[in-house]
């Protein structure tokens, strides 16, 4: 799911559902109750027989959730989940998360809201000019900086400002290499039958991935991984 909710502006949203429905295959029956559960669950009933160009940014937002559950996956991929919602409609996305994460459906999340990430990841990954520099829990990071009581915010701000430094220290180009192992992130998403604990590092020195990030180079990440409840 994006972080800009795309939707066909002369279909309402009720058309846009069933036509994800359709192309997700599902049957006429099973749709019809999938859309009714999404429409209690998101609140939008009220609005969801309008065209979707009448709607808000916010409304946009639940409706393209709605579609994203649907067919129930097994991976959520998300960017920004929660830009633009009010606090309603914040509280309803991180439940749903949660819910899914209960029910087995991994969820991958990129955000900038370090508060979301904190408050309902399991494992957090921190990508600094397209480098994964931290892979691991909340927990770990506070552990590995010695700050048992900062925010994640607190400790983002400092592990990339110091990141920041070394790289300007050199005169030399830096080589892209990461800290953990970004195959270990990766398989939390895609892969239901490795543990997001499989690849911990475990103190080794940073190692070389196959596949770097590429990110824009002014721009830090933080990446939130919500796995299934046997994996964390």
């Amino acid at each position: 799911m994006p972080d800009q909710p795309y939707l066909y502006d002369k279909l309402t949203g009720r058309e846009f559902l069933e036509f994800v429905g359709q192309l997700r295959g599902l049957s006429r029956r099973e749709l019809a109750a999938r859309i009714e559960r999404e429409v209690a669950r998101f609140e939008i009933g009220d609005f969801l027989d309008e065209l979707t160009e009448t709607y808000s940014h916010g409304m946009r937002q639940r409706v393209v959730f709605a579609a994203a559950v649907l067919h129930d996956p097994q991976v959520i991929v998300l960017d920004e989940p929660t830009v633009g919602l009010d606090p309603r409609s914040t509280k309803l996305v991180k439940d749903l998360l949660r819910e899914r994460a209960a029910a087995g459906t991994a969820v991958f999340m990129s955000t900038h809201t370090l508060s979301i990430a904190e408050e309902i990841a399991d494992r957090i990954g921190i990508i600094h000019h397209g480098k994964l520099i931290f892979v691991g829990t909340v927990e770990e990071l506070r552990s590995a900086r010695a700050s048992d009581h900062a925010s994640l915010e607190e400790i983002f701000l400092q592990l990339t400002a110091e990141e920041q430094q070394g790289t300007n220290s050199h005169s030399a180009p830096a080589t892209e290499t990461s800290v953990g192992d970004l195959d270990m992130t990766r398989s939390a998403v895609g892969n239901p039958d490795h543990g997001s604990s499989s690849g911990e590092n475990n103190g080794d020195s940073p190692r070389e991935v196959n596949r770097p990030l590429h990110e824009s180079p002014n721009e830090s990440h933080v990446l939130a991984a919500k796995t299934r409840p046997d994996q964390q």
